[in-house]
Parts: C-alpha cells; sequence; structure tokens
C-alpha cells in the first residue's frame, strides 16, 4: 500500500479573485473620470458684473471713458472683453451696531463704489461659467486694465445672454 499522501492544489477561479478584479476596474474607471477634462461647455456671451469697492472717482470717469471699448482682464492683460457700462455712487459700507442691534450705513463721500458690466464670451454648461479656464463665480476676484488704470473689483452678477432665468 502506498502511505504517501498527494497533496494537489486546484487552480480554479475564487470569489476573492472576481472581488480583486472589481476593485481593480473601480479604480480604473475612478481614475479615468477625475483625470480626463471635462467636456467643453457652449461659447455663448455672458454679462459680467464686478463692483470695485471705495476708489477714486477719477479712476470711475476713466473707466466710463472705455464703455463700448475693448478692455484688458487678468493679471497680465492678455484677455479682453467688451465694456457695456459703467455706473458710481458713494462708496457705503454696511455694518453692525451691537448697542443698537441694527445694520448701518457708513457713507465715504470721498470715494465711489464702481459697478462695471463687460460682456464676455464664455463656455457655459450646467455646472459652470468658464473665461479663459477661469470659472466666473460671484465672489470671485477680476483684474481689469487700461492705460488709465488697473483695478480689481468682484464679480456681483454673471447673466448669460439671451436666457431666461
Amino acid at each position: 500500500m502506498d502511505t504517501e499522501k498527494t497533496t494537489e492544489k486546484k487552480t480554479g477561479w475564487t470569489f476573492l479573485d472576481t472581488a480583486i478584479v472589481l476593485l481593480f476596474a473601480a479604480a480604473a474607471v475612478l481614475a479615468l473620470l477625475l483625470l480626463l477634462p471635462e467636456g467643453e461647455g457652449e461659447t455663448k456671451t455672458v454679462n459680467v458684473t464686478i463692483t470695485i469697492f471705495k476708489n477714486d472717482e477719477v479712476i470711475a470717469k476713466a473707466i466710463e471713458e472705455d464703455v463700448g471699448g475693448e478692455i484688458a482682464l487678468g493679471t497680465s492683460g492678455e484677455y479682453t472683453g467688451k465694456l457695456t457700462n459703467v455706473t458710481y455712487e458713494t462708496a457705503k459700507e454696511l455694518s453692525y451696531v451691537e448697542e443698537s442691534m441694527e445694520y448701518v450705513y457708513t457713507y465715504y463721500p470721498d470715494n465711489v463704489d464702481i459697478n462695471v458690466t463687460l460682456e464676455l464670451e464664455c463656455s457655459v454648461d450646467d455646472t459652470a461659467i468658464t473665461f479663459e479656464g477661469t470659472e466666473l463665480r460671484v465672489g470671485t476676484g477680476l483684474r481689469i486694465s487700461a492705460k488709465d488704470y488697473a483695478v480689481t473689483g468682484y464679480i456681483i452678477s454673471t447673466d448669460v445672454v439671451g436666457e431666461e432665468e
């Protein structure tokens, strides 16, 4: 009689093998979704309004002279947009007074708040309005400049031309 036992391993596909393959497949799909660039949105005209707080009236008038023309955007000035409207009013700041528990405006008669409307060609999709790779959102800083001035304002509204809200 042969008393030696032969031990043979089964080399079949197991549940653990399947789980490992599914885990790697899920990781690959997730990596592709994160690394691939998002689809380009449709190019549309967008009116972007920025406010430049507490500035000099001379700057407001210099910007106003450029209405209807092209204006440089960004720190390098390599992009341009059309300046369509400029308004300004005495600068004011809303603050809270603890003693009276109310909000009050403080006016700064030597300064003005300047509202500038720009017409830009942007990429528009369901999630964002993008201008030259930068998402335009309310509160985002935007620098405008010309020969006589360079100022930074903050976006207060973005409106796609021809679309109802």
